[in-house]
């Protein structure tokens, strides 16, 4: 074929009887013709994905990808004869224990406790037959509450009466307790209680949600003792190559309760990844992937089928020098396959592109993701490790050819404060403080927010409070706040005050903060109070960025103004309901190299003012970067 460019469709229910096991998200397409070329000839072939159409009949329930691995395992506290006690005597004594593998309707079919025992035996069974274990398989993809309370139900009669189980229909949740008890040893006292032990599976961590019920634990040597041996902590375990979250429950120190209100909430991936077989590994993070396509999905519910186009079609190097099948995985953020129920076959149009071999470029693919290497990394500023080092010569540029990214911003960014002082009695200074996390706030709920804490803190006693009423002989509302305390001093931050309504400029600086302080000596004559009176409307979207600039350190600089700066791209941030948006630049700007060697790559994403974005959501960035010498 001589095209330049081929465009063809390939679709899950194709290629049926060659390729039985194809599903809605593994399936392979034998072409109707074979692509070859010759390697180090004059030309070679590309590969893009010019749109994407699913199912939107994803799953309820998420399951173990491991079918062996159960989705919730109990370890049970034994109760030991008279005689044993003592933890001398348990050590040299063994009980016969047989663990068990249970189903909500049957037995399950893919368990074997020869797997899992010895795991969890080096984990709780320190002193030998300590705890027996109970594994629970979930099996349906399409979980129901009344199935979850019957599987909560079943765990709790496993248990020994060592559980309590209680369900409150009005809210969906279930609460467990523990009441198990026996001595441990001679030396500890009859009010020791057992412990039992929940493991999770981080895939049953997605269906519900857990609110744990703690209270604080002594800190004497006895208790340690009690403590380690009974593993009174809550932990991460990895347990046949899967992640799991164990929880303790204790008479005195740990209940939990089990929300199932959003159960049957469909599980929509926050990423969709397609994988291709056929295509040259490029650069994800710190690891190399096969990944043709990485993009938030804004799935509608009401819909049976999600079709995305893409607007800058990223071209990949193809691994072999013929092309004569395609297989396909689609993947979510974790690299597990999409959870799709039975439905619409996918469809993925896609497009060959034939390129000058001298012509060259390759992917790279960054995420905000933290690491061991880079754990400070947020969503904001990042930095990843590459692979493998690039050595590049003079003729290589680099562009942004897309990026997704949240679109929910901080209303009240974080280390914005208020602080107030005051004298109380015999001369004694009280301060009290509370400083903001980067958090998104209503009017309403930035100043009940601020009411609240600082009436917790003070035990119910009125220092200060906010408000918002009309300004007299005006049509506007503004912010007012009431100190309670005469001798006092209120401290805010600059952005948080300007925020406020605050419109003049004389703020101080001291130890790298900018902040307002007003002083209240006394009340004006008939109160026992006094008002500080905003003069402007909260503005809620002060902190909102109309653009933002991306900053790298791979870049040479470019001329900003009177200086020059590391920047990579800078494009609009519109004002969307979308939680999560993605930035698809039709021409990128291609810029020259800082340096031949790349080890790393680092970018900061700031707005007009220099300061780096405030997220308010903890979903990834992906900035896609494409690196060519033929620009």
């Amino acid at each position: 074929m001589n095209n330049s460019e081929i465009s063809f469709i390939c679709i899950s229910n194709a290629s049926g009887e060659e390729y039985p096991d194809n599903t809605l998200t593994k399936f392979k397409n034998r072409l109707p013709t074979k692509f070859e070329w010759r390697k180090n000839g004059v030309y070679r072939y590309q590969i893009a994905i010019d749109a994407v159409g699913i199912s939107t009949n994803f799953t309820t329930t998420r399951l173990p990808e491991k079918k062996e691995n159960p989705s919730l395992i109990l370890a049970n506290p034994l109760k030991w004869p008279q005689e044993l006690q003592t933890q001398d005597v348990l050590k040299d004594k063994e009980i016969p224990i047989q663990n068990t593998c249970l189903g909500l309707e049957s037995l399950p079919e893919h368990c074997n406790t020869t797997i899992l025992d010895p795991e969890l035996n080096l984990i709780m069974n320190r002193i030998p037959n300590s705890f027996g274990f109970d594994y629970f398989y979930i099996e349906d993809e399409t979980m129901t509450v009344k199935k979850y309370v019957k599987l909560f139900q079943n765990i709790v009669d496993q248990s020994n009466g060592n559980l309590t189980f209680k369900y409150n229909e009005n809210d969906e949740t279930i609460e467990i307790k523990s009441i198990g008890s026996f001595q441990i040893s001679e030396s500890l006292p009859d009010s020791m209680w057992s412990a039992t032990h929940l493991f999770f599976h981080k895939s049953l961590l997605s269906n519900i949600e857990l609110i744990l019920n703690s209270s604080e634990q002594p800190t004497d040597e006895a208790f340690t003792q009690y403590r380690t041996y009974l593993n009174l902590f809550n932990h991460d375990y990895t347990i046949n190559g899967e992640e799991y979250y164990r929880i303790f429950l204790h008479y005195g120190f740990q209940s939990v309760k089990i929300n199932l209100s959003n159960v049957l909430r469909k599980k929509y991936p926050n990423i969709i990844k397609i994988k291709c077989d056929q295509i040259k590994s490029q650069i994800f993070d710190s690891h190399l992937s096969k990944d043709l396509i990485c993009f938030h999905p804004e799935i509608p519910e009401s819909d049976p089928f999600f079709f995305h186009e893409v607007e800058h079609k990223q071209f990949f190097p193809l691994e072999n020098t013929i092309l004569d099948n395609l297989e396909f995985t689609l993947v979510d953020e974790n690299n597990n396959q999409l959870n799709l129920l039975e439905g619409i076959a996918t469809v993925l149009k896609l497009r060959l592109k034939k390129m000058s071999y001298f012509k060259k470029s390759f992917n790279v693919r960054l995420t905000s993701r933290p690491t061991p290497l880079h754990p400070d990394n947020k969503n904001s500023s990042f930095t990843v490790t590459l692979p493998q080092t690039l050595y590049l010569d003079e003729s290589w540029r680099v562009a942004v050819t897309n990026v997704n990214l949240p679109n929910v911003f901080a209303t009240v960014p974080a280390r914005n404060f208020v602080k107030f002082t005051y004298r109380g009695k015999n001369e004694v200074i009280k301060r009290y403080e509370h400083v903001f996390k980067n958090q998104k706030f209503t009017k309403e709920e930035l100043l009940n927010t601020l009411n609240s804490n600082f009436d917790r803190m003070s035990g119910g006693e009125k220092l200060i409070s906010f408000h918002e009423d009309m300004v007299p002989n005006s049509y506007e509302k503004t912010v007012f706040i009431r100190v309670h305390k005469k001798d006092a001093a209120v401290q805010i931050s600059k952005d948080l005050i300007q925020l406020l309504g605050y419109g003049a400029e004389d703020f101080l600086s001291m130890e790298g903060l900018t902040y307002k302080v007003f002083m209240i000596k006394k009340f004006p004559e008939g109160q026992n109070y006094y008002d500080i009176r905003m003069s402007l409307p909260v503005n809620l979207n002060y902190f909102q960025p109309s653009y933002t600039i991306l900053y790298s350190n791979i870049v040479s600089p470019t001329i900003v103004g009177n200086s020059y700066s590391n920047i990579i791209k800078v494009f609009p941030i519109f004002s969307k309901s979308d939680d999560y948006v993605i930035h698809q630049f039709k021409d990128p700007e291609h810029y020259s190299l800082l340096n031949k060697e790349i080890n790393s790559i680092s970018l900061v994403f700031k707005n007009h003012a220099g300061d780096t974005l405030n997220f308010a959501s903890k979903n990834i960035v992906i900035v896609d970067l494409v690196f060519s010498n033929y620009i």
